[in-house]
């Protein structure tokens, strides 16, 4: 397209310039009538020439716009395509949704009860103390986490579950919980928790001294 453009315009600035000069020829009034009369055929027949150039580049102008059209066309429908694509291939994955979010579930479930029994113990002593379960698997102090038990949500997969308020987890809940707090089995901040266990070893340590004999 861009080559019969360049071609185009040659032509026609060259049958331009031919038209002008024969056009000066006819209006000369010192031209022979003879050279007047090839000169005024030339006009015309230059004249059509360039209304048929004319012609034919309205014509390419409107093939070219066209085709511009097509290929935009065609552009948007294969994005289009591809974003339908996309989205079916996500949809297909989300519907692995339910699974995965029982798993967690169970597993949070599991660290919620096991936070219980750590907090039970450690209130009534027996042996050092327990760290949390999420602690432990983090690697992090306990009163630093930001808890998943309580930041983790996860809404029911059906829709008309959410009409109930009903999530996954927290189960039978709504979704409408804090990820700020944790689990009532934190141990205090490290130097209040220093200070619990050494009164409960004070505690055992009294306990013993006052069973010993005289």
């Amino acid at each position: 397209m861009a080559l019969c453009s360049t071609k185009r315009n040659s032509t026609d600035r060259r049958l331009a310039a031919e038209h002008e000069r024969a056009r000066a020829t006819v209006l000369d009034p010192l031209a022979r009538a003879e050279v007047v009369g090839a000169a005024r055929a030339y006009v015309v027949e230059l004249t059509h020439l360039l209304e048929r150039l004319e012609a034919a580049r309205q014509h390419l102008d409107r093939k070219l716009a066209d085709a511009k059209a097509r290929e935009e066309r065609e552009r948007l429908e294969a994005q289009h395509a591809e974003a339908v694509a996309n989205r079916d291939a996500a949809a297909q994955a989300l519907k692995r949704y339910p699974a995965f979010a029982a798993e967690i579930a169970s597993i949070l479930a599991q660290v919620q009860a096991s936070n219980a029994e750590v907090e039970a113990v450690n209130r009534h002593g027996g042996g050092p103390w327990i760290e949390p379960a999420e602690a432990v698997a983090r690697g992090m102090a306990a009163n630093s986490i930001h808890w998943l038990l309580t930041g983790v949500v996860l809404p029911s997969f059906d829709h008309r579950e959410h009409v109930m308020a009903r999530s996954i987890w927290p189960p039978g809940e709504s979704a409408k919980r804090s990820a700020s707090g944790g689990p009532r089995t934190t141990r205090t901040p490290p130097a209040s928790g220093y200070r619990s266990r050494m009164s409960h070893r004070s505690s055992l340590n009294r306990q013993s001294t006052d069973g010993a004999p005289a």
